[in-house]
């Protein structure tokens, strides 16, 4: 309980922390916040150009499908990312003024949250151009989010804190997050219908 009162009593900073993370992120861009929408979108247009035409992938409405993965897998690989060094990136504060530890890896996770949530708007767009349109299962988006959110928190908790005694750890991270993606995109792919992307949009 003495954490979540420190947590509350230090609600102002968590706050500006998020925003720092947010607005720090995309700072000395032209673009700005414009990325969080671009990141994807380039993402998507890659795989829909290798899938489809080079290894003949013939999937309905394969463009939805996509982004309806790439977007959340986005955010959960840029928290465990940026969290995993939030730590070691911010030991100069950490050394100067006192906050609860727990602020840093939860700042990092929250503010790509945040970014995943303006992300979702491009899958509502890519829905109603392909003439899917917008389940009543959108709903439930919050609650998706909620699970994610405390998944990639206790995961970075843990990350964070390794690699502030192994600096290894950021390295093997972001390893097993590329070694992730290949498998769900080559492996995973032929088994999932597209019945699981229709319940998130």
């Amino acid at each position: 309980m003495k954490v979540f009162k420190e947590l509350y009593h230090y609600r102002e900073f968590l706050r500006t922390n998020v925003k720092k993370d947010i607005r720090g992120k995309y700072k000395a861009s032209f673009l700005g916040v414009l990325w969080s929408f671009i990141n994807p979108l380039l993402q998507v247009l890659v795989y829909a150009i290798v899938f489809p035409y080079i290894m003949r992938v013939q999937t309905p409405h394969y463009l939805v499908f996509l982004i309806c993965g790439i977007i959340p897998w986005t955010w959960f690989t840029m928290s465990l990312s940026q969290g995993t060094t939030c730590i070691t990136n911010n030991s100069n504060l950490i050394k100067k003024v006192y906050f609860p530890r727990e602020i840093l890896p939860i700042s990092s996770v929250t503010s790509g949250m945040v970014n995943f949530f303006i992300s979702c708007l491009i899958i509502m767009i890519f829905a109603l151009i392909d003439g899917i349109g917008i389940s009543w299962h959108i709903v439930f988006l919050p609650l998706i989010a909620i699970v994610q959110y405390i998944i990639s928190l206790s995961i970075v908790f843990l990350t964070s804190a390794f690699n502030v005694y192994v600096k290894d750890v950021e390295y093997m991270v972001n390893f097993i997050l590329n070694l992730l993606l290949q498998i769900f995109i080559i492996f995973l792919h032929p088994f999932i219908s597209f019945s699981t992307c229709s319940l998130v949009v």
